[in-house]
């Protein structure tokens, strides 16, 4: 996981990736070691009642997860790496 997380961090175009309630911790603590900065969205349960949507750096989003259940549909989406110079506004 931890090669394919880094190639998807160090990549020019966003990446969506879709995580199981038991990958998710070791995904979000490998982003954590190579990108702690990285700007991440997590949604879970997309298109039902409860779809909840969570956007920041991957230690605030672990930050708002403590706590909550994770649920069964998880999609996971990288911002783009940035290059030098680049300005970040984050997704909308």
């Amino acid at each position: 996981m931890k090669r394919c997380l880094s190639e998807c961090l160090n990549s020019k175009a966003p990446t969506v990736a879709f995580c199981t309630p038991t990958s998710l911790p070791l995904a979000l603590r490998t982003i954590a070691e190579i990108a702690p900065r990285r700007f991440i969205v997590l949604v879970c349960n997309v298109t039902k009642p409860d779809e909840r949507i969570i956007r920041g750096t991957v230690r605030q989003v672990q930050q708002k997860l403590k706590g909550v259940r994770t649920t069964q549909e998880i999609t996971l989406i990288l911002t783009a790496s940035r290059t030098i110079g680049s300005r970040h506004d984050g997704m909308k």
